[in-house]
């Protein structure tokens, strides 16, 4: 009996260091405590925005992790992870660290060093607050404008520029200390859906997407990147998504020769938990098609359940092995992290100055990445001039990942922070929002008119007809106007948006981004960004 009892003692050990789980709390809850104690041993969890309130605070969390683990008897520290992804993703964000930039404002600079520090600079910043795995780089090629879930998160839509730059942010975050992990494969550029609210399909065989979507995985596992995170998307004729479909994952394994861990992502997401038989059986079905890992976020009677659910199925001694398999790979990413160090004292000396040089590195980058993609003898603006700041007063969310694993919708930066920006460089500075439903549209037409400039700030205006009407508007009203995309670059990109005589990309809509746009309106820097995307 006792070796009956070792063995299945040895086993659920082993499970419970394939999966990776999410808690509510900004404190060690008895959730995560029961998660990480006998008989689960999770060796793996996923932060959100919900867990930080500040990095003493966010220091303290990992530590006691650790600790937990530590007396729960883990061998090795627990991976903790984070998608601090940067610019429109960031989970740690401002005022606790420096806003970095994103990846497609990453892009817009046209620098691969860019791309590197920007992973260093990341990587020592999580290291410094006791997170050691960070889900990125974003592999993924924006190949479908229409993206609602993807977009800006990408570097662009060229597939070996985004390699280049993919490669290069891995590097970084490996030289500043944390396992990193590209997503989403093999690629999640060229939907249509969000994989958070429903279930994409991509028609594109093998051969196709080896042309495009598969380019910066192949780079990047070429480059041993530690691990890979699956997309759940039905690819070709397939009737599962790539997370729970041996014939994907085998093509990553073998195809691209890697070695290293494949993860899902999250099984609460839609595409699984309502469209494929849930996330318990995901689990399960995850696991038996190649996955490495599984992701469960939010849920813990999801996340006990899923548990169980592989403990039995690992009864079939092939499952079992192949676990053990996974088990080792998963190990094996932990490489020089130590139990000792884990559980230190945090001491925030370190962040602190990480953070300092990383807001250094943001001010150069955002002024380097703000991309002024059509331009008239207007501009640089006079710090002097009457300006009418205006912004749709209903900014939308363009994708469950900004929100995903919060309390509550965020809001990424406010339009006073934009405001505050602009009233930086000129006192005379008047501020209106507009609604769909038009109700104030002649007061601002009206304000237009009275002023030497109107900068508008637009969010997704391609696919917000609202926004373009009171553009169109303005372009005839103001004596000049400027529009700034503050997320996706396509609001008035081709013919249908050349009305716009000033038009300027930042990528992301943060306070960081904006000011560095600023910054190059006012004449303080000469533009030079570049779009990452096609124009036309």
């Amino acid at each position: 009996m006792a070796s009956i009892s070792q063995h299945q003692d040895s086993l659920r050990r082993q499970i419970g260091q394939l999966f990776i789980v999410g808690f509510h709390g900004q404190t060690v809850d008895e959730n995560i405590k029961k998660l990480i104690r006998a008989p689960y041993h999770v060796g793996q969890i996923v932060l959100f925005q919900r867990n930080v309130a500040s990095a003493a605070q966010l220091a303290k969390l990992t530590h006691d992790l650790q600790q937990v683990a530590r007396e729960a008897g883990h061998e090795r520290p627990l991976i903790i992870g984070i998608d601090q992804e940067n610019g429109l993703v960031t989970r740690i964000a401002p005022p606790i660290t420096a806003q970095l930039p994103g990846s497609m404002a990453v892009g817009a600079t046209g620098s691969p060093e860019a791309a590197f520090r920007v992973g260093r600079g990341t990587g020592e910043i999580l290291r410094s607050l006791g997170i050691n795995m960070n889900y990125g780089p974003v592999c993924d090629v924006n190949n479908n404008p229409s993206n609602p879930v993807i977009g800006v998160r990408s570097f662009g839509d060229d597939p070996h520029r985004v390699a280049t730059l993919a490669l290069q942010n891995m590097h970084g975050l490996r030289d500043g200390g944390v396992i990193s992990c590209a997503k989403h494969f093999p690629g999640h550029g060229d939907t249509a859906v969000d994989s958070h609210y429903g279930l994409p399909k991509i028609e594109k065989t093998w051969e196709q997407l080896e042309l495009c979507e598969v380019v910066p995985f192949r780079e990047v596992v070429r480059n041993k990147i530690e691990s890979v995170m699956t997309a759940h998307i039905v690819f070709g004729d397939s009737s599962l998504p790539a997370t729970l479909d041996p014939k994907v994952l085998s093509k990553l394994r073998s195809g691209l020769d890697f070695h290293g861990v494949i993860i899902s992502d999250c099984l609460e997401m839609n595409a699984i938990r309502t469209e494929c038989g849930g996330t318990v059986q995901g689990a399960v079905t995850a696991l038996k098609a190649g996955c490495d890992c599984v992701m469960i976020c939010h849920t813990i009677d999801l996340q006990t359940s899923a548990l169980e659910a592989v403990f039995e199925a690992a009864k079939d001694k092939q499952f079992a092995e192949q676990l053990s398999q996974s088990f080792k790979r998963v190990n094996a990413t932990r490489g020089g992290l130590s139990m000792e160090t884990a559980c230190r004292e945090p001491d925030l000396n370190k962040f602190w100055q990480i953070s300092a040089e990383n807001a250094k590195l943001a001010q150069e980058l955002y002024q380097s990445s703000a991309t002024f993609v059509r331009t008239s003898s207007k501009l640089p603006l006079q710090k002097d001039s009457k300006i009418l700041f205006a912004m749709p007063a209903d900014m939308p969310i363009p994708s469950g990942v900004v929100e995903y694993g919060d309390l509550q919708g965020p809001v990424p930066e406010t339009p006073s922070g934009y405001l505050e920006v602009l009233k930086s460089f000129s006192s005379s500075v008047e501020h209106m929002k507009f609604f769909q439903d038009g109700r104030n549209d002649k007061d601002i037409l009206d304000a237009a008119a009275a002023v030497d400039v109107v900068i508008l700030a637009t969010r997704n205006a391609r696919l917000s007809p609202y926004q373009r009407n009171m553009a169109k508007a303005l372009q005839s009203a103001a004596p000049c106007l400027v529009v700034v995309a503050t997320c996706d670059p396509y609001d008035f990109l081709g013919t249908d948006g050349a009305f716009v005589e000033n038009y300027v990309a930042i990528y992301e809509p943060t306070v960081a981004a904006f000011k560095g746009a600023a910054d190059n309106l006012f004449g303080l820097r000469h533009p030079v960004g570049r779009l990452p995307v096609q124009s036309s």
